[in-house]
C-alpha cells in the first residue's frame, strides 16, 4: 500500500501568482541505495523512490530529483537562504556533508530539489528519517 503525504509546499518559481505546488512522496523503503558516489551527478538516493505523482504535479519544464553534488553550483544554497541564515558554506564543506549523508546517513537523508528548464534549483524539500527505539 502506498501512503502519500505532502512533503513540501512550494510557490512556483518566477510566477506572479500566489498559488503553491504541493509535493507528494510515497512511503519509501529506507534501505541504503548501493550507488557509486564518486561522480558529481550521482544522486543522494535512488530517484526511483520519488513518486511519479510528484513529477506530474509540477509545472511544465520543472523536474524533481534527489540532491546531487553539482547542486552547489545550481543554486541549492540560494534557495535555502530564502528561508534561513545559511552562512558561508564552501564547496569543500558542501561536498564533505554530501558525502557523509551518502555514506553514514544513507537511508536517513532524502533531500529533493526542484529544477527549472535550465537545471537551476528553484525549490527544495527534505525527509529526514529519525530512528527510534
Amino acid at each position: 500500500m502506498i501512503n502519500e503525504t505532502p512533503i513540501a509546499r512550494l510557490p512556483p518559481a518566477h510566477s506572479p501568482s500566489p498559488r503553491t505546488t504541493s509535493i507528494m512522496a510515497a512511503t519509501i523503503n529506507t534501505a541504503p541505495a548501493q550507488l557509486h558516489r564518486t561522480q558529481s551527478t550521482t544522486p543522494l538516493f535512488s530517484p526511483s523512490l520519488i513518486s511519479p505523482k510528484v513529477s506530474t504535479s509540477l509545472p511544465d519544464n520543472y523536474v524533481v530529483r534527489p540532491l546531487q553534488r553539482t547542486d552547489y553550483h545550481q543554486g541549492f544554497l540560494d534557495v535555502l537562504r530564502v528561508l534561513t541564515d545559511v552562512g558561508d558554506i564552501t564547496e569543500e564543506a558542501f561536498t564533505e556533508r554530501y558525502d557523509w549523508m551518502c555514506e553514514k546517513g544513507a537511508g536517513q537523508y532524502f533531500l529533493l530539489v526542484i529544477c527549472d528548464e535550465h537545471d537551476k534549483v528553484v525549490g527544495t524539500g527534505a525527509l529526514i528519517v529519525e530512528r527510534k527505539l
